[in-house]
């Protein structure tokens, strides 16, 4: 008897199911994971983003300074207008010339004064709304009489920002 009462009972630990998903420990683990690698990675991916940005700006100056040199190279003076003769989209207004960059983050402005058309012409890069960009806000490039100069505001930020 004591042989038929041991094999009728099942003594074995119960196995866990196939197919019936996860415990809620490790549902647990896997969003704290997830959250950490997000917290670690956010401020990381917005930077590179910014960097981006600020790249396509030097880009768009970088071709409307082309874009001026190729202008006076076959006339007299520079123009505030020579976006139109280089293709760029550009918001005329009296001596200044504005466009924004091909993504729309920021505002390329180009200004030429009329007391120094031929030797002296600014570009300018502002972050467009609503792609502000607190710590890196301007950059400037001044060519006076055929020396280029870029300026950076706010001017602690220049290297970080900028490159300068």
């Amino acid at each position: 008897m004591h042989n038929a009462l041991a094999t009728s009972t099942n003594w074995a630990i119960p196995q866990r199911r196939q197919g019936r998903g996860f415990t809620l420990m490790e549902l647990v683990v896997v969003v704290a994971m997830a959250a950490t690698l997000a917290v670690v990675a956010a401020p990381s991916y917005v930077e590179h983003v910014r960097q981006a940005r600020r790249a396509e700006a030097l880009a768009a100056i970088a071709q409307t300074s082309l874009a001026m040199e190729q202008w006076r190279s076959t006339h007299a003076t520079y123009t505030a207008n020579v976006g139109h003769a280089a293709g760029l989209a550009l918001t005329p207004e009296p001596n200044i010339a504005s466009y924004l960059t091909q993504a729309g983050h920021h505002r390329i402005a180009v200004t030429v004064h009329a007391s120094s058309a031929a030797t002296r012409y600014v570009v300018t890069a502002t972050p467009h709304a609503p792609h502000q960009d607190p710590a890196c806000s301007t950059l400037t490039l001044v060519v006076d009489q055929g020396v280029a100069v870029k300026q950076a505001l706010p001017l602690a930020n220049a290297r970080r920002c900028w490159g300068l």
